[in-house]
């Protein structure tokens, strides 16, 4: 009877530490191989789960997952990174295991997203969409300003525009750019203008760029880089 204890224990010790270094590699995978299939289209995928014990991840349960995204398409603007920190949730392991989408991945709480634009892709991304009122759109990002440039059209002219001023998260989900002065030429126009221009100039991440509705907490600039962190809701 004792031998067969030791041989049980033996096998369950055994079994536990081959989940522990198999079972989170092998999810993981299997999380990356579908977000590379989803409609983001990401360039590099990397998933890590992370369980303990890491067996109950047979039935469909982690503690944690950090998943980044690299060349992600957002509603036509590529981002240089998304990432995402996802707290304890589940899974349909067979699902997932037999390609049935990360719809098969749910999250038991708000999932924290960092999302990292470069500023030669948002210019592309403003070449194809273009700013109301302003042609040749282009924006320079530095930690002190973001400035836009490009060319207005006054009673059949064209003039050289620049304006300055930085981000801002507003509640109904949208970035606005908040001006804090705008040139056309060398001269500068009142405030109240300023800003009926400047309104023209947002982005908006909700489900249409995102698979999931996302709130902005906060919105940096950093040596050519717009950064956006946030979480699901």
């Amino acid at each position: 009877m004792r031998k067969l204890l030791a041989g049980i224990l033996i096998s369950l010790l055994v079994f536990l530490l081959l989940c522990e270094f198999t079972l989170p590699e092998l999810a993981g995978q299997a999380v990356e191989r579908e977000v590379a299939s989803s409609s983001l289209k990401p360039e590099g995928v990397k998933a890590r789960l992370f369980a303990f014990p890491a067996a109950k991840i047979l039935v469909g349960q982690f503690d944690g997952m950090r998943l980044e995204m690299r060349g992600a398409n957002l509603g036509g603007c590529r981002a240089s990174l998304l990432a995402m920190q996802i707290p304890r949730g589940s899974f349909n392991l067979h699902e997932l295991m037999q390609g049935g989408g990360t719809a098969a991945l749910h999250a038991d709480g708000p999932m924290q997203v960092r999302i990292v634009f470069r500023e030669e892709d948002l210019n592309k991304y403003l070449r194809a969409t273009g700013v109301p009122g302003i042609t040749d759109p282009g924006l320079e990002l530095n930690s002190r300003y973001v400035k836009l440039k490009g060319r207005v059209g006054i009673l059949g002219s064209s003039f050289s525009v620049q304006m300055w001023g930085n981000f801002r998260p507003e509640e109904n989900g949208e970035i606005a750019f908040s001006p804090i002065d705008f040139r056309v030429g060398n001269e500068s126009l009142p405030p109240e203008l300023s800003r009926k221009l400047a309104s023209r100039l947002r982005f908006r991440l909700n489900g249409d760029r995102l698979p999931f509705a996302f709130k902005v907490k906060q919105v940096d600039v950093e040596q050519g880089c717009l950064i956006i962190s946030g979480e699901s809701i």
